[in-house]
């Protein structure tokens, strides 16, 4: 009883010891919202708003022409397209450093993260990525399989999800990749924000680039007018249905050097122009 009882209060010191990261379940909060979008928590699911708690393990599904935006405690904020679907995995907190080593699922359509402070992951059914003090779009298309990777600011590391770290591609802000099925990552090549959402092409992939480009506008959402009051008042725990409590103005997560400050990753073949979708 005495050996039991001693275990018991060692986890439950590690649990709450100011340094170290604890799994919790109200991980973020939802700051804007487009259309409609629905939350899956356990066996139940409804529909969400602004300021609703996500937690670890929960489910986000948007609808079509919708659009959800989550402010999370470490002040990542993850933007969810028309017609996605992402899973919290894994949220462990660190509230003195107000960090976090976060785990995603992206397992259907678009989504643009702006990665705060800690250990930042997400996955699609190709592809694992992992980013420190970055912006990226990613986007998985199930009819082909592929995972795609475009980082606006900072650099990330990708890879296929089967393969290990010696198949690792660095992207940094400007370039992107693909992931199809079970090869390895498309050697970097160079990609524009700003002619993706400029484009007059009306097919499939036109429609697909709008919307990626779509995802950094806020226009049309639901709580945006206020979206810094409200994520201020979120993060002093002075509204909402879960405020974070901790007190601190809202500081933008730090961003890596500009490019021309980066070291140049290795890039195995010429960095060519090719469409992105197929």
């Amino acid at each position: 009883m005495t050996n039991r009882l001693a275990i018991f209060l060692i986890a439950v010191l590690a649990v709450h010891h100011p340094g170290t990261a604890a799994a919790i379940e109200h991980a973020g909060n939802v700051v804007s919202l487009r259309g409609k979008a629905v939350i899956e928590h356990g066996e139940g699911s409804r529909f969400m708003k602004v300021r609703d708690d996500v937690q670890e393990k929960d489910t986000v599904l948007t609808r079509e022409r919708s659009r959800v935006k989550i402010l999370f405690k470490n002040d990542s904020v993850l933007t969810l397209g028309p017609s996605g679907k992402l899973v919290v995995r894994q949220f462990l907190y660190n509230a003195a450093a107000k960090q976090a080593e976060s785990l995603y699922e992206l397992a259907d359509g678009k989504l643009r993260a702006i990665v705060g402070a800690g250990a930042f992951k997400v996955q699609t059914p190709t592809a694992y990525a992992a980013a420190r003090g970055t912006v990226f779009v990613m986007w998985f298309d199930a009819a082909g399989n592929t995972t795609g990777i475009a980082v606006i600011e900072g650099g990330l590391e990708i890879r296929n999800i089967k393969h290990g770290a010696d198949r690792m591609v660095i992207l940094v802000a400007g370039q992107m990749s693909t992931i199809t099925g079970s090869d390895g990552p498309s050697p970097p090549e160079p990609f524009s924000i700003d002619l993706w959402g400029s484009g007059s092409d009306t097919s499939p992939r036109g429609h697909d680039l709008k919307e990626l480009a779509d995802l950094s506008d806020d226009g049309g959402d639901i709580g945006v007018t206020d979206v810094d009051d409200t994520i201020a008042d979120i993060q002093q725990g002075q509204g909402g249905q879960g405020g974070q409590g901790q007190g601190d103005p809202f500081v933008p997560p730090l961003i890596e050097p500009p490019i021309d400050q980066q070291p140049v990753p290795p890039v195995k073949a010429p960095i060519t122009v090719r469409p992105v979708f197929q």
